[in-house]
């Protein structure tokens, strides 16, 4: 990505059609729990490095980071054959991946996942040497909008994507939420419907997942 695009930071902006993906980490954490846990950061990181190996095994990237999640897109910067369907393995794997997370008590707080599908600009934001390539608006804005309304440990999107996706997802109904600007819109959950796309998804949760450091409190990649 960065061999692409930064060849010329002065490049017009464009608008593409690609699939973003928004994980949003969600704290209840007081003051004072957060002043006794020593390394959250640190914590939260290790989350993040699943997540980006996961993005990594079904073709997407990481577009930033922030103290609130991350956010991964799919179909850029080159073209990407079924980008829609493998942005969504990636994330029903990390959404699974969220809920082992949680469950052994490695992760920082509850994460939301959440799809988008559409156009989306690029550009580069900032100026002098904060200036870097970034992705805004359209999906992008979507997928974190999505994952801060809907409370879901499944893939979060909204009713129309799954139109986007092929006959292996399947949706449930999680109601209307209305967005920033008032508009309503029905949400749904997506999982894989069928046997071959979910065993697909569970091998890259099983390998990245028992790969992951501190896993049961040890980096043992060699386990079933």
């Amino acid at each position: 990505v960065a061999d692409e695009f930064d060849r010329n930071t002065d490049r017009v902006e464009m608008i593409k059609e690609m699939a973003a993906l928004f994980i949003r980490v969600e704290s209840n954490a007081t003051h004072g729990e957060l002043a006794a846990n020593k390394d959250p950061l640190h914590t939260l990181n290790q989350c993040f490095k699943i997540f980006q190996d996961v993005a990594h095994e079904f073709g997407g990237h990481v577009d930033h980071y922030t103290g609130e999640g991350m956010l991964l897109a799919f179909n850029h910067p080159f073209p990407q054959s079924g980008f829609e369907n493998q942005a969504a393995k990636a994330g029903v794997a990390i959404a699974n991946i969220c809920q082992r997370l949680q469950k052994e008590q490695r992760s920082p707080g509850q994460f939301r996942v959440a799809l988008a599908i559409g156009p989306v600009m690029i550009g580069y934001l900032g100026v002098d040497r904060r200036k870097h390539l970034a992705l805004a608006g359209g999906a992008a804005a979507l997928a974190a909008l999505l994952s801060s309304k809907v409370q879901s440990d499944q893939l979060i999107a909204i009713r129309a994507s799954i139109l986007r996706l092929g006959q292996g997802f399947r949706s449930n109904d999680v109601g209307t939420h209305k967005l920033s600007h008032g508009e309503a819109v029905r949400c749904i959950t997506v999982t894989p419907r069928r046997d071959n796309l979910k065993d697909e998804i569970d091998a890259v949760v099983e390998r990245i997942f028992y790969a992951s450091p501190d896993h049961n409190g040890n980096n043992d990649a060699s386990q079933p």
